[in-house]
């Protein structure tokens, strides 16, 4: 593989993990059950969370911004907000969350996935700023935290929703099960990550 085509699909790569980071940050850890219950009552609940999307992946985009990647964000919260309003009528009626949630979570990441591919080759991105650039341009980081936030919100999220509850109370987290989660997979990040290292020296 040449090296300007590794380099774009590393770019890739980076733009899509910080996507999927703002997504989960955005639909998980910043949607509180008083959110929930304003997506359900109004319209404007669900712009208001799609106005965080948007700003949370600005933020974690920050150095690539131009005007074309704040157009691809901005429209990316418009899909956000037709995919969230039909999900939630859709429940609602039917009753039905957990099938309803998971297909709501394809239907972001393909958007996701797409926004990547528009940002990279429409929106032409380039570093503008040089924000701690060894943390931040290591993929290894933003996976972490990319698994961190999954382990404790979207786990804990996803379990309330199995159990059928009315889809505005919001779930109730089990901080304690979170942070043993958080720490399995620390320890379970450092010891392939430190595998990994020592393959690749030998």
């Amino acid at each position: 593989m040449n090296k300007p085509h590794q380099t774009h699909l590393n770019l890739y790569n980076m733009i899509i993990l910080y996507l999927i980071l703002g997504h989960l940050i955005a639909d998980f850890v910043l949607q509180p059950a008083k959110l929930i219950q304003w997506k359900i009552r109004s319209k404007i609940g669900i712009i208001v969370h799609c106005a965080i999307h948007v700003i949370v992946s600005g933020i974690l985009l920050l150095p690539y911004l131009n005007l074309k990647i704040d157009l691809i964000l901005f429209g990316l919260g418009i899909v956000h907000f037709f995919i969230d309003y039909a999900k939630i009528n859709i429940s609602l009626k039917r009753d039905k969350f957990v099938g309803y949630f998971v297909i709501d979570q394809i239907m972001h990441f393909a958007t996701l996935l797409g926004s990547g591919v528009a940002i990279l080759y429409w929106g032409k991105p380039q570093a503008q700023i040089q924000f701690m650039p060894g943390i931040y341009n290591n993929p290894h980081i933003i996976l972490f935290l990319i698994l961190a936030v999954f382990m404790s919100y979207t786990i804990e999220i996803y379990r309330h929703t199995r159990s059928e509850r009315n889809i505005g109370e919001g779930a109730k987290f089990n901080y304690h099960n979170m942070l043993l989660r958080i720490l399995a997979l620390t320890f379970v990040y450092i010891l392939f990550t430190g595998i990994g290292y020592l393959i690749i020296r030998l």
